[in-house]
């Protein structure tokens, strides 16, 4: 008894009465049924086999004669049909920017930001040049895709001439930057190894060791030993010509930005100025005051180069960059159809469905990303050319996809707060009035306190005063939905001090508490007036 304990653990008595008739039952029940004799398996007959054989026979002979019959009458052919599907890829991986640099345009409105970009590549890469710049337009503004393809243009002719390090400001903190830095660059030397790093691996270099100075220094002594193939036809000193070009393409720059934040960016742009090493760092961001925000001794080092992204102008234009998204340049594929004559008369008539959608979304928002995005689902779950074509003509697919997208807004998101959040998303409305728009949860209970209890007779047994503790993940949820926003979470300050106020509010040694971390609210009272139900309980509460 003892092995069947250890083995399956103590045997524990049962919480349930048994009834002992029940078990004979049962016992008597299962007898009767073992003395059931099955049956064997039953032999059919071949003939009945052999009609079932004609029958899948005369099945399929009517489908093979059905299938024949469509060809004949017109239907698509399997050709047909493959020639489709390439021409169902190619503009999906068009409009997702996936084509190569050989086979695709850059919009008319950025040509001129292009040739910019190209001609400070190439002073970088082939003269061995060091630059800095900065690329500020909006988001989804062909900033990334511009420089990606004049990249992918380069490497197909000096692949072993440059090496690229791309960082976000989103995604990266200082240390985990230069973390970053490090294993791009480790990687890149030793897939790129040759003799004279004598078969040294890089991963024991450890050139991430150190301060960010430090870091930076092993980065030049590293590269400094590493040399490529002076470049034929380049007439610059030969010293300068063996080295390898570093380009840095650091997205969303503006994060690096505060007052004690900049020691990566000093750094870099010292890299710039000093280094034997050829440097190029292109700085992405969509803060048009970003100069405002960087020290002095950054700026010293910084070439002062700044490439602003070019807006389109007018409708015409508008048109012109839709058109382009969907054009055929592949030769085969513009033979095989007349997609490019369909789609410049169909984008002429000011009475075509797809004319509409566009007017409406230059007078609105002016932004392609959306009207590209719209686009691959028409194109995606279209089955043949004239299923494409009249999905084009009508935009019924795009008409979805536009509306949904309008679903996702503020006044959308109001309506789905339960009465416990909007309630307190009130509160702090009627706080940020009072206070000068900064907010914390024990300012915000404070008000709905006093306000529940005001209250607390007309709403009888339907309200109920919930603490400060139980509040918390509500004050989370409001954050989570950006209906509110953390003070020191706004990357580019304002003044100096609120700069200042804002680095010491977020260094690890003065963390504030979280009930009295300073907010800001997204929305004002006036506009919560306007979009909750006057029947709801909380509408005397937009109202001071």
């Amino acid at each position: 008894m003892k092995e069947i304990d250890d083995e399956f653990g103590p045997i524990r008595k049962s919480v349930h009465k048994v009834n002992a008739n029940e078990i004979i039952e049962d016992v008597r029940i299962d007898g009767q049924l073992k003395k059931i004799p099955l049956q064997r398996g039953i032999k059919r007959p071949i003939d009945h086999i052999n009609s079932k054989k004609e029958d899948e026979t005369i099945k399929r002979k009517s489908v093979e004669k059905e299938d024949s019959s469509s060809q004949n009458s017109g239907g698509p052919s399997d050709s047909d049909k493959q020639l489709f599907k390439s021409l169902q890829r190619y503009l999906i991986r068009k409009l997702n920017g996936n084509l190569s640099f050989k086979d695709s345009k850059v919009p008319g409105f950025l040509k001129d930001t292009a040739f910019q970009l190209e001609r400070l590549l190439r002073q970088c890469i082939i003269q061995k040049e060091s630059h800095s710049a900065i690329i500020i337009g909006p988001r989804s503004g062909y900033k990334s895709l511009l420089i990606k393809r004049e990249l992918e243009s380069l490497r197909a002719t000096h692949e072993e001439q440059f090496i690229v390090i791309n960082l976000n400001g989103y995604l990266n903190s200082e240390n985990s930057a230069i973390s970053s830095i490090a294993e791009q660059l480790e990687y890149e030397l030793s897939r790129r190894s040759n003799n004279t790093m004598q078969g040294q691996k890089t991963k024991d270099l450890g050139i991430s060791d150190g301060t960010p100075t430090e870091v930076f220094e092993n980065i030049l002594k590293l590269l400094d030993s590493f040399t490529v193939t002076p470049l034929k036809g380049v007439h610059s000193q030969k010293e300068k010509s063996e080295h390898v070009t570093l380009v840095f393409v650091f997205d969303e720059i503006d994060q690096f930005a505060g007052p004690v934040r900049q020691t990566l960016l000093y750094n870099l742009f010292d890299l710039v100025e000093t280094s034997r090493i050829p440097v190029c760092v292109l700085g992405l961001t969509t803060k048009i005051s970003i100069m405002q925000f960087l020290e002095n001794r950054v700026k010293s080092r910084f070439s002062q180069r700044i490439i602003n992204m070019p807006f389109i102008s007018n409708f015409d234009q508008f048109v012109q960059t839709f058109e382009e998204l969907l054009e055929i340049d592949d030769a085969e594929l513009k033979n095989q159809f007349s997609w490019n004559t369909y789609l410049k008369s169909l984008l002429r008539n000011e009475k075509s469905e797809i004319f509409r959608v566009l007017k409406t979304n230059y007078d609105n928002f002016k932004d392609t990303e959306v009207i590209r995005n719209a686009l691959i689902p028409s194109i995606a779950l279209s089955k043949s050319y004239e299923e494409l074509t009249q999905e084009i003509e009508t935009c019924i697919k795009m008409k979805k996809y536009l509306a949904n997208q309008l679903s996702d807004t503020v006044a959308s998101k109001l309506r789905s707060l339960s009465e416990l959040e909007l309630g307190i998303l009130i509160s702090a409305c009627r706080v940020a009035v009072k206070n000068d728009e900064f907010i914390n949860l024990t300012l915000v209970h404070e008000e709905f306190t006093k306000l529940g209890k005001s209250h607390k007779t007309t709403f009888a047994d339907k309200f109920k005063l919930w603490t400060k503790q139980d509040m918390k993940n509500v004050w989370e949820n409001l954050a989570v939905l950006e209906l509110i926003t953390e003070r020191g979470a706004i990357s580019v300050k304002f003044t100096e001090d609120s700069a200042i106020q804002s680095a010491n509010y977020n260094s690890s040694t003065m963390r504030a508490p979280f009930d009295l971390r300073t907010y800001q609210v997204y929305v004002t009272l006036q506009e919560l007036r306007r979009i909750v139900p006057k029947n709801s309980l909380f509408y005397p509460w937009t109202q001071l």
